[in-house]
This record gives structure tokens, C-alpha cells and sequence, in this order.
């Protein structure tokens, strides 16, 4: 019985698993990869969308992905959330194509249990912890997380909320615990991951199984490396840089503010990697500093042009109000350089005084004054700099690579299977 209890054979379960939607897509992708990687016997399911994109990633394993099937109700779905606002649709169209998935997902989980005999069924994502999951009864034991929610605007920030997000989100979040309850596989799952305490509360009320936390994030060190000499770029002046999405709350707004501020004194540059609804504002804020050329709005990205990008430039700065997680904070940290980010969800996770600099979201006027302050702390001493990467490295190393992420969940694997077996 015990031989038995040690052998692991896992089928991760999540909508989209890819590299090319951003976000928590990625996170099931690389469970199902790095499993692999350690030898784990491991299946996934995921939508079909996302199969062109697999078969050019995944080589041989293709052979142990189950997709589901595109309808044309996902279809008319997905068109009408594109006239929705980002927050609204997220709690609208987007909350109903994932409860149409999660059909499919339990009908295929519990025929892929039987075929395949899986010992552990783990659903990483959605992330949010308030989304049900309908991976309950499915003839083996249920792993969900690790999650990352329970997010609101800084205090200062709260006029950032729209109207819909007012009258939505509060009696939304109070029906979440009843809509658990009627698709209950929180409710049922034998160990639910969070990322932080913060998710912890904004847990659904009923819940059996145990609660771990486990970081939500990682960074593929084997992609994300590190500059084996300190790389410098062609002319002498600091360079900054912005990854993300275009969008309101991410403040890109406040960050050209303040580069026209440091800008006087300081020779430096400012790169703008991504798109969104902000974007033109953005380029009229920006309109001189372009035309000099010391702002550059670089578009998305491939993450082949962002690791180059970032070997090259000084510092990253995510002034974002509203964000649960930030991987491009770790994978800028395993370059080796240094952060500007906001003391709010999870970039105060992930950096400290010793790998960058923290700013306050008291409001907008000190967030700028600090932003200021930060951007020119940063390009003044070069010797900091190179402190805080080197240090945020060992960081990554310790906690956030996925190579320890991986090490943890196999910990975790095995105790929900040694705990199946104790009963």
C-alpha cells in the first residue's frame, strides 16, 4: 500500500493552457511542462483554442493533452464580452464561458480518471478565488489553486471603480459563497492553495478540505537568465521600462508624469512594452518625449523581445493599483534587476527593501512624489541597482523559480495521497 500511495499520476485541468494569452494561462502550461520535466506521469485538459499553439510547444506530449471542444455558444459569448469593460466582463461573459467549461471539464476529468488512472486531479486556474469549480465527485482526490484574489483599489484609488463595478461586485461576491455551494468543488476539494492571506478571506464560507499556501507566480529560470556580465547599453543614460497592459488602473499615466519630472536633471529613456484601452491617451501624454525619442511605445512583445529588452535596460517600473500578481516583477528579478513597483497585492509580495523600491498608494499626488523619488534614487546610484538585482535574484532562486514551485506541489501530491490511503 505505501509503494502505491507514492506513485503519482496527475491530469492538470484549466481552460486555456498556453504562452500566448498572458495572465494565468500560463500558469497550468507550465505544470503540465515541468511535471513532465520531473519524470511525473501527467495529463491536461484544455479548450481547443489553444491547440495550435500546444502542438507547436509541445512536441510528443501533445499526445497527453484532452481538449474541449469549441461551441458556437462560446463563440457568441466571447463577441458579446467584447463590448463589456475589462472588470465587467470579467464578472459577466467571461464568468459563463468558464461554467460551460467547467462542464466539459468534469464530464472529460472523470472519463480521464477511469482511462488513465490518476491519482491526483489539480485545477490551477481560474485564479480567482471566488470562481466555482465543478471538479467535484470526480472518483479521485482534488487539488485547486494555488489562487490569488480577494482584490480591491488602495483606499486612495477607490475612485478608480466604475459605476457597474459599484452596483456589481459587492452582491456578486456575497452570492459567490451560494454559487459554490450549487457547483461545489471548492467545497469538496481536498486541499485549496492560496497565494497569500489576503486570499485566504476571500475564500468561499464552506469548505472541507485543507488550506496551503503556495506561491502563485513563478519564473522559468531556465528562460529567464540572468546577463552573465553586467550588459549596459550603447549611450549613458538610464534606462527605464513598462510591461503590461494599456489600462487605467495600471497608473502608466503617473509614470510619464514622473519621467517628465526626472527627465530635467537625469539623462535617461523610458520603454512602454504592451497595449490596452490607455494606449493613445498614453502617446498624447507622451507627445514631446516621443518626439524626442526618450519615450519609446514599444507594443507587445514576444517573450524572446522582452528577455532581450529587459537584459538590456536598468530598472522595471509597474506603478499598477491593482495587481494580484506581476510576473513580470520575478522574471525582470531573475535578469537581476531592480524593481519600482507599489506596496499593494502582489508586487509586496514579491519585492522588499533590499530588491527594489516599494511605493505607497496613499493617492495619486504621493504615488507620483514617490514614483519621483524612486526613478531617481534608481538612476543616480548605479552600485543599488546591482545590489537590489543581485539580491532579487536569490530571491527568485529561493522562492519563485519554478523549479521550486515544482518541488513543493510534488510535496503536496504525495500528502493528499498518503492522507487518501491513511483513511
Amino acid at each position: 500500500m505505501e509503494a502505491e500511495s507514492q506513485v503519482i499520476r496527475v491530469l492538470i485541468v484549466s481552460e486555456n493552457a498556453t504562452d500566448q494569452f498572458g495572465g494565468e494561462s500560463i500558469l497550468p502550461l507550465h505544470y503540465f511542462r515541468f511535471l513532465r520535466q520531473a519524470n511525473v506521469s501527467t495529463w491536461l485538459i484544455t479548450h481547443e483554442r489553444v491547440k495550435e499553439r500546444l502542438t507547436e510547444l509541445l512536441g510528443e506530449d501533445l499526445q497527453y493533452v484532452i481538449f474541449i471542444p469549441e461551441t458556437p455558444l462560446f463563440s457568441k459569448l466571447h463577441s458579446l464580452g467584447l463590448r463589456l469593460s475589462p472588470r465587467v466582463r470579467a464578472i459577466s461573459t467571461q464568468f459563463l464561458m468558464q461554467c460551460l467549461t467547467q462542464f466539459y471539464q468534469r464530464k472529460l476529468t472523470k472519463k480521464a480518471v477511469k482511462t488513465y488512472g490518476i491519482k491526483i486531479v489539480h485545477e490551477p486556474a481560474p485564479v480567482s478565488p471566488k470562481r466555482p469549480s465543478a471538479l467535484f465527485f470526480v472518483d479521485c482526490p482534488v487539488i485547486i489553486g494555488p489562487m490569488n484574489g480577494g482584490m480591491d483599489f488602495p483606499p486612495g484609488f477607490s475612485h478608480m471603480k466604475t459605476m457597474s463595478e459599484k452596483v456589481l461586485y459587492f452582491p456578486l461576491r456575497l452570492v459567490s459563497h451560494f454559487v459554490n455551494l450549487v457547483i461545489p468543488g471548492k467545497l469538496f476539494a481536498n486541499v485549496l492553495l492560496v497565494a497569500n492571506q489576503r486570499t485566504k478571506k476571500a475564500l468561499p464560507l464552506f469548505k472541507f478540505g485543507r488550506v496551503e499556501e503556495l506561491v502563485e507566480n513563478g519564473v522559468d529560470l531556465s528562460l529567464w537568465t540572468a546577463p552573465g556580465e553586467f550588459v549596459k547599453h550603447s549611450q549613458q543614460e538610464v534606462h527605464f521600462v513598462y510591461v503590461g497592459r494599456l489600462v487605467d488602473w495600471k497608473c502608466v499615466d503617473i509614470l510619464i508624469e514622473a519621467f517628465k519630472h526626472l527627465r530635467i536633471n537625469i539623462n535617461c529613456k523610458l520603454f512602454i512594452v504592451g497595449g490596452g484601452d490607455e494606449k493613445e491617451n498614453l502617446i498624447r501624454a507622451a507627445d514631446y518625449l516621443i518626439d524626442n525619442q526618450v519615450v519609446e511605445f514599444l507594443g507587445w512583445l514576444t517573450h524572446e523581445e522582452i528577455q532581450k529588452l529587459l537584459a538590456e535596460i536598468d530598472v522595471l517600473v509597474l506603478p499598477s493599483v491593482r495587481e494580484c500578481g506581476g510576473a513580470v516583477i520575478l522574471e525582470a528579478m531573475a535578469m537581476k534587476k531592480p524593481v519600482i513597483a507599489v506596496n499593494w497585492g502582489g508586487p509586496a509580495d514579491y519585492v522588499t527593501q533590499s530588491t527594489g523600491i516599494l511605493l505607497n498608494p496613499t493617492n495619486r499626488q504621493n504615488l507620483l512624489l514617490e514614483l519621483i523619488a524612486a526613478m531617481d534614487k534608481m538612476a543616480q546610484d548605479s552600485m543599488f541597482r546591482k545590489q537590489c538585482g543581485e539580491l532579487g535574484y536569490q530571491r527568485v532562486l529561493e522562492i519563485f523559480s519554478w523549479q521550486a514551485k515544482i518541488k513543493n506541489i510534488i510535496e503536496i501530491y504525495h500528502q493528499v495521497i498518503l492522507d487518501k490511503h491513511a483513511k
